[in-house]
């Protein structure tokens, strides 16, 4: 058994454009979320609608993830097609179909393409944040499964990693995968006792949802 890192384009994305109706709908005078982008009125969904619409796009991406690992593969593959052919997702459900939501959906997926793919992108940070632990991670994992069957599965398991909370008490799991945001993955500045209890909780959380066969 593998433990891999992932960071999921699809699902960052999602967050992105959650936190831009957050700061329009529900953070007026809290802590801007990142990213704050002015959106106009006229190019933005209700927040119920738009709720909606990010549910059935999280639900969708997280039933493809649970696929591709049932054939022992990657869902790498899944956010490479969306890097590589955004219009292929549909994304432009989370705005208005009139001029002003297509425009604004255009840019504001110019705007996380540019995040996300540039040197010092997000997907660098949230990578570098999220592997840093996780042969350590691995390690906890093979010790417990091992301790407790006596031998180890022979496939994979996967944390994916986002740079913000799951928007909406969408779903953060699923079959041999569970979804965390860096915010609880940085461990290099806690103490001893905070990391070793932060990486529990991590190894429990990951073991909790694999399947094992």
């Amino acid at each position: 058994m593998t433990l891999c890192n992932h960071c999921s384009a699809n699902l960052n994305f999602l967050i992105y454009v959650s936190n831009m109706y957050k700061n329009r709908y529900i953070y007026d005078g809290e802590p801007i979320l990142f990213p704050y982008f002015p959106l106009n009125n006229n190019a933005i969904l209700p927040m119920d609608t738009f709720k909606n619409e990010v549910s059935l796009h999280w639900e969708s991406y997280i039933q493809s993830v649970q696929n591709t690992i049932a054939l022992d593969e990657s869902p790498t593959t899944l956010d490479l097609n969306f890097i590589n052919n955004p219009n292929d997702y549909n994304y432009q459900s989370l705005f208005k179909k009139n001029k002003e939501g297509i425009e604004a959906f255009n840019q504001v997926l110019k705007s996380f393409m540019g995040w996300w793919n540039s040197f010092y992108s997000g997907y660098r940070v949230i990578d570098y944040i999220s592997g840093k632990f996780i042969p350590e991670i691995g390690t906890n994992i093979d010790n417990k499964l091992l301790k407790k069957h006596n031998r180890l599965p022979n496939y994979n398991l996967f944390l994916i990693a986002v740079y913000d909370k799951v928007p909406f008490n969408l779903k953060n799991a699923g079959r041999n995968f569970i979804i965390e945001p860096i915010s609880h993955l940085d461990l290099t500045y806690q103490d001893e006792n905070r990391r070793s209890n932060s990486i529990g909780c991590l190894v429990d959380k990951l073991t909790q949802h694999l399947i094992y066969e």
